[in-house]
């Protein structure tokens, strides 16, 4: 099982996505899985042009020079892609909108087809499907923060489609964490011990399985005040005190 990790976050190895990457493929690893990470923002990738090269004059191959080819050629090799993403806007960051455009729009045909209720592109032909695992952290919780950014990727996963119309991707689960921002706050770390258990327990799953299971994405989707006790109040009123004490003082 070859599992390949995107790092969306413009902060890198020093991100709060990072902080759940991590376990997860430390869990993956332990399972047998071959892991790999890729810190997008440091790799040379331009945002697409729309010139639609790849589509007509360059088929399947972009016309800019970077680092594209070479992450399409790991992402292709990969069982499991993960992508990890902050939640900017209440959808994905700016690094993961790039490298998806960049991945993608050379992968498929131009021509349109039905897929369900919507449409899609057929894919060129290529290596066998990645499935897609989204990892997301937000300072806002609750389903309505992360549904755009999933609706999205699920979207990604049904629109590339072999001749028969059946989608080429498989939406292998989520991992959305809320109230993320406690991942980086000083004297947490042990109440949030379990948390990162939960983790990497998902990523042994992930090397068994290709996927994750409803139960273990449900598991880990309590917002991570909970884990030190709190109700939604009281995390709302310390993240609101933490915030003041931020802001500079007034004269």
């Amino acid at each position: 099982m070859r599992i390949l990790a995107f790092n969306c976050s413009p902060r890198a190895e020093h991100s709060n996505t990072e902080r759940i990457l991590k376990p997860l493929l430390d869990g993956a690893r332990e399972a047998g899985a071959e892991t790999e990470t890729v810190y997008v923002s440091k790799e040379k990738l331009g945002p697409c042009r729309g010139c639609m090269s790849c589509m007509f004059r360059t088929p399947g191959e972009c016309v800019q020079k970077d680092d594209r080819a070479a992450l399409a050629e790991r992402f292709e090799r990969a069982d499991v892609a993960v992508f990890g993403t902050p939640v900017f806007v209440f959808s994905m960051s700016a690094h993961m909108k790039k490298l998806l455009e960049r991945l993608i729009f050379p992968m498929v045909r131009p021509y349109y087809v039905k897929v369900g209720d919507g449409f899609g592109h057929p894919v060129r032909d290529g290596g066998d499907p990645t499935k897609m695992l989204l990892v997301a952290n937000g300072g806002f919780w609750g389903e309505q923060n992360f549904a755009p950014l999933e609706a999205s990727v699920r979207q990604l996963c049904d629109a590339g489609v072999v001749d028969d119309g059946r989608p080429v991707s498989e939406y292998a689960g989520s991992i959305l964490v809320g109230n993320g921002v406690l991942l980086e706050a000083p004297g947490v770390g042990y109440p949030l011990r379990p948390f990162f258990e939960k983790l990497k327990a998902a990523g042994a799953e992930l090397a068994a399985d290709g996927a994750l299971s409803d139960e273990t994405q449900e598991s880990l989707r309590a917002p991570l005040w909970t884990y030190l006790g709190m109700d939604e109040e009281q995390a709302l009123a310390s993240i609101n005190d933490h915030i003041r004490q931020m802001e500079p003082a007034s004269d």
